[in-house]
């Protein structure tokens, strides 16, 4: 009899050290399964982020050459037109503007008649 009940409690230990096993494995299954689920959420945003990033940089390469060549162009116009350079072969011609003594006394008499009366009045006794 006493091996009977020595069988029943070394049983019943052994139950409860498998139960307690195998719970502890369902936990660590369960909590691995979460992880290997935000690994693989992880690395798809993370894929996409290297996309991304690519894009952007050859977008910023883009733009450096496309800054690159309006600078570039800025200089050579501010060079032709105020500095008068040039390529070679090429011929710079210069027109210049000389107003007429009539354009002058034109907007002179456009003024005198856009001014009011007292305007006038002033300018007669009191010449510029």
């Amino acid at each position: 009899m006493k091996k009977r009940r020595k069988k029943k409690k070394n049983s019943k230990i052994i139950y409860l050290a498998f139960f307690s096993l195998l719970f502890l494995v369902g936990i660590l299954v369960f909590f691995n399964f979460n992880i290997y689920r935000q690994r693989q959420v992880t690395k798809v945003h993370i894929d996409r982020v290297k996309e991304e990033l690519e894009k952007l940089m050859t977008e910023k390469e883009l733009l450096e050459e496309m800054e690159a060549k309006d600078i570039d162009k800025e200089i050579e116009r501010v060079a032709r037109e105020q500095l008068l350079l040039r390529k070679e072969g090429e011929s710079v011609i210069v027109i210049s503007r000389e107003e007429d003594e009539n354009s002058y006394t034109e907007d002179k008499e456009k003024e005198l008649k856009e001014k009011n009366f007292f305007d006038k009045l002033k300018s007669i006794f009191l010449p510029e």
